[in-house]
């Protein structure tokens, strides 16, 4: 039931289990990674992951939500990205569905897989069907769609942050 005020012994065991997960993603030294709970509610993050290096999504900073349910690490959390992308695996509304879980993942792995999905798409769970097409057939088109998404977001940036922008672990 949702709405009560008492929390269930899963509440606490999903929260315990989230800052253990937070706690391990700031020991992390993967770079491009980064996220924390919303003040005020452990079941809400927000993360940044950048694109790895030496790919199209290399300048790209994503920001994202993650959604815990009060399950997890049993059911997945859900995964919106708030930066705009276009890509084969990210619907066009941003959702992004975590179809490999399992309870032995942990945020910083999500994370880490999402930050490699970017760059090696996997044409067989497609949500963005145009982005599917010029991935496989026309690579150039796809990547000056990316490059596109990717300046755009930049720019957004710096008109909200100043001209520095936000300083980030990219």
């Amino acid at each position: 039931m949702k709405g009560h005020a008492h929390t269930t012994e899963a509440d606490v065991a999903a929260e315990k289990r989230l800052l253990r997960d937070f706690s391990s993603l700031q020991d992390t030294s993967l770079a491009g990674l980064s996220g924390a709970p919303r003040e005020g509610n452990i079941f809400i993050w927000d993360c940044v992951v950048c694109g790895l290096p030496d790919t199209m999504f290399e300048m790209g900073t994503f920001e994202l939500t993650l959604t815990f349910p009060t399950n997890y690490p049993f059911q997945a959390p859900s995964v919106r990205f708030i930066t705009d992308i276009f890509h084969p695996n990210i619907s066009p509304a941003g959702i992004l569905a975590v179809d490999s879980w399992t309870p032995a993942l942990d945020v910083t792995e999500l994370l880490s897989n999402i930050q490699r999905l970017l760059s090696e798409p996997d044409l067989s769970s497609v949500v963005h069907h145009e982005a599917a097409r010029l991935y496989r057939e026309d690579r150039r088109e796809y990547a000056r769609r990316v490059d596109r998404v990717i300046e755009r977001s930049l720019e957004i940036e710096e008109e909200e942050n100043g001209p520095l922008g936000r300083i980030l672990n990219c």
